[in-house]
């Protein structure tokens, strides 16, 4: 009986090469994901990801795990157990620039319709906590990385997308009156969006369309406490008491 011919040397390396460069991929992707919620004197607060691993997670993300759509990190809804209050607005124009506004959940919708859109409007709201490291050894990281952050103007309430360097974020944090922590979108709130807002185009047949979050965090027992200073009672009731309103941006039907 004739034996089986064993697979080249070389085969071998190769496939094993491409199975640990997987591997690691996964691993990158595992260990970038941000830890938490963990209890912090300032409410529940998200770990970023560790400094080493970042720029292993920007290379494998986009040119590898990416084009297999393997980016989701199992960090779902659930983990998080305080569940901010969020509704979406869709501001569609049409070719003359003429303003519609639809609210989601609609509240004039039955109840199944109005679930699933309420479970849509939660997704939108899954915000990622950001804060630029401070350490001076990454300076030539904060010179080069770009992070795409949440982010209003003085004189503004409305966030909107922006992407600036690290050093950039650093600096805008430690101006006054000082921004504790910066927040993101997750990536999957952002396809969301941009699915939702290209089913609006077709639907409605609008020219443009903005999908605007409206959110406001659940009242956290640490705003009672009588060893805050003031400035930080006063923060935390700004965000408990005010809508956080969040502009994903504008999309055409062009596009």
């Amino acid at each position: 009986m004739e034996s089986k011919r064993p697979l080249p040397r070389g085969l071998i390396i190769l496939g094993s090469v491409a199975v640990v460069l997987h591997l690691s991929a996964l691993a990158v992707l595992v260990i970038a994901a941000p830890s938490g919620p963990w209890v912090s004197p300032f409410g529940d607060s998200e770990a970023a990801e560790p400094e080493f691993i970042k720029g292993l997670n920007q290379t494998f993300g986009p040119y590898y795990l990416h084009p297999l759509h393997i980016t989701h990190n199992y960090h779902f809804m659930s983990n998080q157990p305080e569940m901010p209050q969020v509704y979406i607005e869709a501001r569609l124009r049409d070719a003359a620039g003429k303003l519609t506004t639809l609210k989601l959940p609609d509240p004039e919708a039955n109840y199944w319709v109005r679930h699933r859109q309420t479970l849509l409007a939660q997704a939108l709201g899954g915000d990622q906590g950001y804060q630029p490291p401070r350490d001076s050894g990454t300076a030539e990281n904060l010179r080069k990385l770009e992070v795409t952050l949440w982010y209003a103007p003085s004189g503004t309430t409305e966030n909107k997308l922006q992407t600036k360097k690290e050093y950039e974020w650093r600096r805008i944090q430690q101006e006054p009156p000082g921004i504790f922590m910066f927040n993101r979108p997750s990536e999957w709130s952002q396809v969301l969006a941009r699915s939702y807002g290209r089913y609006l185009l077709r639907e409605h047949g609008a020219a443009k369309v903005e999908i605007v979050r409206h959110s406001r965090s659940p009242i956290l027992p640490e705003i009672l406490l009588p060893t805050l200073q003031a400035e930080m009672v006063q923060m935390l009731q700004q965000r408990t008491f005010t809508d956080l309103v969040c502009n994903f941006g504008e999309q055409s039907s062009g596009k």
